[in-house]
């Protein structure tokens, strides 16, 4: 029996338990974490190498992974929407931007892409089959400017929603999947939450390169007035009050409960 056959007779006797621990116990894995592991390393290597193309176990391979994609898609209990800020000092989208927002993508059924720099159809055209929405005109009000525009164009149809994402290109990434950190924050009692929570200075907040809110907050038109407001301000210190610290303290002081995923990392900055 040559090394291919005994291979595939192992994973002939594991598939069935595969499938049992992740129907029976409803565990769900991602998919690119899955083929990183050594049995599937070998599995991919051999069925895309190998001239066997009838093989169960190369058939059942096929359709554990679309198993896997199909879960995807459908494992979460809320709809997001995300608006994506964006600006770059030589007006192109980078790579980066590229993948993140193909990332998002993954939890996020429509994306609002608002850039605080004059594009050209060129650099558009790189996420127009990402976005659903792309504004790029300089406003000269940083990545708030540019949440603010989003937010009023999800307020057209917030109704086809659960949840709102804030997000921006301050940062690279993700490494690890988003998919997990959704699936973790969905029990989350809290009406809004971030990846990172700043107490360093202040009052406590969470960071805004990446906030989440949920039904009940984006259903109140406290969410909306606070986004109307925002200018264009004189100095970075401004902004950093106002919005990044003010936007916590703003719906804290309504009465929403605000979390965060990362906790008991660092005493103060997690993101230092």
């Amino acid at each position: 029996m040559s090394s291919i056959e005994n291979i595939f007779l192992y994973f002939s006797t594991i598939r069935h338990k595969i499938f049992n621990l992740i129907i029976k116990k409803k565990l769900f894995f991602n998919l690119k974490f899955l083929k990183r592991s050594k049995e599937i390393i070998k599995l991919n290597k051999i069925i895309s190498t190998s001239s066997i193309e009838t093989s169960d176990n190369t058939i059942f391979y096929n359709e554990f992974s679309n198993y896997l994609i199909d879960e995807n898609l459908n494992k979460f209990n809320n709809k997001y929407l995300a608006v994506f800020a964006h600006f770059d000092k030589d007006n192109i989208i980078d790579e980066y931007v590229i993948f993140y927002l193909q990332q998002l993508k993954l939890i996020a059924s429509s994306i609002i892409f608002v850039s605080d720099c004059d594009l050209d159809e060129k650099e558009t055209l790189k996420i127009a089959n990402i976005c659903d929405k792309i504004i790029a005109k300089k406003h000269h009000e940083y990545d708030f400017g540019s949440y603010k525009r989003g937010i009023a164009e999800a307020k057209l149809k917030v109704d086809e929603f659960d949840s709102i994402i804030l997000a921006n290109d301050s940062c690279y990434g993700p490494i690890y999947p988003f998919e997990n950190i959704f699936l973790q924050m969905e029990f989350s009692p809290c009406d809004f939450w971030g990846l990172t929570a700043n107490q360093e200075q202040y009052l406590p907040h969470l960071q805004s390169y990446f906030i989440v809110f949920n039904k009940k907050i984006i259903n109140s038109s406290k969410f909306y007035d606070f986004f109307a407001k925002i200018k264009n301000e004189k100095s970075k210190q401004e902004i950093v009050e106002k919005y990044e610290i003010g936007l916590s303290a703003e719906f804290l002081n309504h009465g929403f409960i605000m979390d965060n995923y990362l906790k008991n990392i660092f005493a103060k900055n997690p993101t230092l």
